[in-house]
């Protein structure tokens, strides 16, 4: 892979975390929080040597949506992506930039690739679409503009695992509702993988983040409950969700079939294709 130098957004992240570690090859520029206070001109500065800039900013989704949560939900994805292109666009060069989006803007019926144009409604699709159209506001002169939509992120130090892991640990897990909501998902190696496959093979447009083989929430409820010796015979209910994340639930009861379709084309390989591998490395190892 060529030596670049890449701006990372959100580098105090798990996953800006994982991917810098990976890209030792490379010489990084870490943006912080508080770098996207700044004006334009001096994200610009900071940002003048980068010849790649993957944005990974935004404030976790899985919590309670309060008012006050969804603004900052919404604004620490839309105003940093707005402050990068707008530093890219002042720079005037031919800067690669890769911006985080999300599998949730898929409609929840029907099979999805990144060719489907079905998509769903709400507070979470809205954000992701105004995410995109803020990132595709690149200038047309710089024509390098990919956009990840990523699913489910598999790893313990974060996301919908780790709000997890507790309860199956001391035996109270189990599956969600009915428990037949599809789940795409992806494990954190293999996600970092796939963006140094983007960056070596210069793949732009919408590029779908997620494993071929997504399942259904109680048969990864099955094999987490196998993997840890753990009984999990309890329904949790969604109403029970709803009580504790209020409208966020919809999050963690959403439905969603992804295919990995470029990805697939382009001849990456998942080292952690299917649930059992995936959750295997991360909870046995």
């Amino acid at each position: 892979m060529k030596s670049n130098t890449i701006a990372v957004a959100g580098s105090t992240g798990f996953i800006a975390g994982e991917l810098i570690k990976n890209l030792k090859e490379h010489q990084i520029i870490k943006l912080k929080r508080d770098d996207f206070s700044l004006n334009d001109e001096q994200v610009a500065s900071k940002i003048k040597d980068a010849d790649i800039v993957i944005n990974l900013a935004g404030s976790p989704i899985i919590k309670r949506w309060t008012r006050a949560n969804k603004k900052e939900i919404y604004n620490s994805r839309i105003i940093t992506t707005s402050k990068l292109v707008n530093a890219i666009s002042l720079l005037k060069k031919d800067i690669h930039l890769i911006n985080t989006s999300a599998i949730g803007i898929y409609s929840e019926q029907n099979i999805h690739d990144e060719e489907s144009m079905s998509y769903s409604s709400g507070f979470i699709c809205d954000l992701i679409k105004d995410w995109e159209q803020e990132a595709m506001k690149l200038p047309q002169s710089c024509n390098n503009l990919t956009i990840m939509r990523i699913g489910i992120v598999l790893t313990k130090q974060s996301g919908l695992l780790n709000k997890m892991y507790p309860m199956f640990k001391i035996g109270l897990g189990g599956k969600i509702g009915s428990g037949n909501q599809w789940m795409s998902f992806i494990h954190i190696e293999d996600l970092v993988n796939s963006i140094k496959f983007i960056i070596q093979n210069k793949i732009t447009g919408i590029v779908n983040i997620t494993t071929p083989r997504f399942i259904i929430n109680k048969e990864f409820t099955y094999i987490l409950s196998r993997l840890m010796k753990r009984p999990a015979f309890i329904t949790i209910p969604v109403s029970l969700l709803k009580l504790i994340y209020g409208e966020g639930s919809s999050i963690i009861c959403s439905s969603h079939r992804i295919l990995p379709k470029r990805l697939l084309n382009m001849g990456f390989e998942f080292k952690y294709p299917d649930i059992k591998s995936a959750l295997k490395d991360l909870i046995v190892h």
